[in-house]
């Protein structure tokens, strides 16, 4: 809910640390009250019930090994693996080169903040030390809405995009963290919140505001290192859809993932076109469209590729998703709060920004009108979202792709003939295979 003014306009059931079970028991008192304040009891229930089993086999697991291998040796272990994260830390920490940053980005615009919030992040790396400084104090205060990072997301973020950065090779735990110093500051949307503070959409937009930030700050330091910026979200088709089936008269809420803010340029990649967001990584799956319309009056109407829309680089980024639904019976509401319309995914090193994002209903009559991003949509039968995900931005300058690669890319039909020519300055010929020397002669002014 990102119009949430503070945690009680959330209308959350807010519990300080609650014992849930007690030998194995489930507390049934707060069961009830928990479920008498959200509209779909049953399938809340299931989802305390998968992250309980989820608890539990980890303790039985951890339990296990434990008898088999002894405390005191696992103890040991512990220790042990957090001191060599941090040595393969400070491995890669001194294959960097000493510099700072500081970059700004800004969330598209919410209610009453007319020109977006700004985010500022500064990223110091220092090789000899083998220690990187992120701060992010120079930042606007909490503000009154669902937008602000908790400070465990503050810090969270400002680790995922230094090891986005960092590449593969460094564990990521405790021993790893002694080598990075996250600066915050109290009442700060990102920073350290103070209670009534709303975090609703703290693990999301503001978060990848930061995570973008400190890579991209980390790719103009380091050459080879960092990404892009990429993984805006949260467009309609990854969004929330509620209402109630009047087949079955019985109450559905649930996210869709039609389509996700597209992945940054990397610097020997491009980027993942069904990243999500820049903090999970490609982890949550695209839904399978049977499934969805089978589980929920709802219709796809379609989703696909939008061609010339990658951000250009020397690895570009992904480009836009489009996605349209709506329902079949009864009328359903859609939630979200997309970024990236207004302030658009920005390229590192030289690569260019990815294409915005964009939302529309469409009337029954086929009239397109556009949407806000953030506001609450009602859709009847006949009426679907028009869907538009953010594309990536691309990493280094756009006429240093490899002309192979621009091919690959025309014949995927993710780049057009014209784009190929114009930006990157490739010339195919009638077959779809590049021609060299035109694409020297082309390239050569630049």
């Amino acid at each position: 809910m990102p119009v949430a003014r503070d945690v009680y306009h959330e209308s959350a059931l807010i519990f300080a640390a609650t014992r849930i079970q007690c030998d194995y028991r489930d507390n049934e008192d707060i069961l009830r009250m928990c479920a008498m304040r959200i509209r779909a009891p049953e399938q809340w229930r299931g989802d305390y019930l998968a992250m309980l089993g989820a608890a539990r086999i980890g303790e039985r697991e951890l339990v296990a090994l434990c008898r088999e291998l002894g405390w005191d040796t696992l103890e040991t272990y512990t220790a042990e693996w957090f001191d060599y994260s941090e040595r393969r830390m400070i491995e890669a920490l001194r294959r960097l080169p000493r510099g700072s940053r500081t970059v700004r980005n800004r969330h598209d615009p919410i209610l009453e903040q007319i020109e977006g919030v700004p985010i500022e992040v500064s990223v110091a790396i220092d090789p000899d030390a083998a220690t990187v400084e992120i701060d992010l104090r120079n930042n606007p205060d909490c503000m009154p809405n669902g937008l602000n990072l908790s400070e465990a997301g503050s810090r969270t973020a400002a680790l995922l995009g230094l090891f986005n950065s960092l590449g593969p090779g460094v564990p990521a735990n405790a021993g790893s963290f002694r080598r990075v110093r996250v600066l915050l500051r109290e009442n700060c949307c990102v920073g350290i919140q103070r209670h009534p503070t709303s975090c609703s959409a703290g693990t999301t937009n503001l978060s990848d505001r930061v995570i973008n930030g400190v890579q991209r700050a980390t790719a103009e330091i380091a050459e080879g290192y960092g990404l892009s910026e990429g993984g805006l979200v949260l467009p309609p088709a990854f969004g929330g859809i509620a209402g109630t089936d009047p087949r079955t008269n019985q109450y559905y809420v649930n996210y869709l993932m039609l389509g996700f803010g597209a992945g940054p340029g990397a610097p020997a990649a491009d980027g993942w076109l069904s990243l999500g967001t820049v903090g999970v990584g490609g982890v949550i799956r695209y839904d399978a469209v049977e499934v969805d319309e089978l589980r929920y009056p709802l219709v796809i109407s379609q989703r696909r590729v939008l061609p010339d829309t990658e951000g250009a680089g020397r690895f570009r980024g992904a480009p836009n998703v489009l996605a349209e639904f709506g329902p079949t019976h009864g009328e359903m509401q859609g939630g979200f709060s997309a970024d990236g319309v207004v302030n658009p995914a920005r390229g590192a090193r030289g690569g260019a920004d990815g294409t915005p994002g964009r939302q529309y209903r469409r009337t029954r009559n086929g009239d397109l009108v556009p949407l806000d991003s953030w506001a609450p949509v009602h859709l009847v039968p006949g009426e679907t979202i028009v869907s538009y995900a953010a594309g990536g931005g691309g990493n280094g300058p756009p006429c240093e792709r490899a002309p192979e690669r621009v091919a690959a890319d025309v014949r995927e039909g993710w780049v057009s003939r014209a784009r190929a020519e114009t930006v990157y300055g490739v010339v195919l010929d009638d077959t779809g295979a590049v021609d060299a020397a035109a694409t020297t002669r082309r390239r050569a002014p630049r």
